[in-house]
């Protein structure tokens, strides 16, 4: 209670010595307000000082504690920052060699596809022309065996007609023989 009554006049006194009225305090309860600080420091000014002393000191460590953790939070994330340029850079040279790779098998496939292409060609053309000597071949036998069948024909033709001519030889010197003998 004592606290509390010396907490109010210390109060008061601090606060330009006025009453709640806003009227000046009298100078005998000033004196004794001053008096009770005095006694309020002698009493408990040893222990105010220590608890001052100890807030301090858990604000100072507080404070201390507070820049570590900033400090080690700043670290953090700058080294997170540092893992993400890195990864980034990673990914993009893996990005930029993959694309090369698949630039590379591109390139690789459309040489592929143009030697097929030109082989296909070489091998169509191959076999336009041994197919065109083939039928050269095929044409130049059928002429010469149709050739020969005109010839056996012609052949067989004119022995018929030398047969026939024979005939009629014989024919008529059988009747000219027939006619003698008569």
């Amino acid at each position: 209670m004592l606290v509390a009554l010396s907490g109010t006049l210390g109060g008061m006194a601090k606060n330009d010595k006025k009453t709640p009225a806003g009227d000046a305090l009298p100078p005998e309860i000033l004196s004794g307000a001053s008096n009770l600080e005095k006694i309020r420091d002698l009493l408990f000014g040893a222990q105010v000082q220590r608890h001052d002393a100890e807030l301090a000191g858990v604000e100072k460590r507080l404070r201390k504690a507070l820049e570590a953790m900033q400090a080690d939070l700043k670290a953090e994330v700058q080294r997170l920052g540092e893992r993400i340029d890195k990864e980034h850079k990673e990914r993009g040279a893996s990005v930029d060699k993959l694309a090369g790779s698949l630039k590379d098998n591109v390139a690789k496939i459309g040489e592929q596809l143009s030697d097929a292409e030109r082989t296909l060609q070489e091998e169509l053309h191959a076999q336009g022309k041994a197919l065109g000597e083939e039928m050269r071949a095929n044409h130049s036998e059928a002429t010469a065996a149709l050739d020969r069948a005109v010839a056996e024909l012609r052949h067989e033709k004119t022995d018929r007609a030398a047969l026939a001519n024979l005939f009629r030889g014989l024919a008529g010197e059988l009747a000219d023989d027939g006619k003698k003998k008569r």
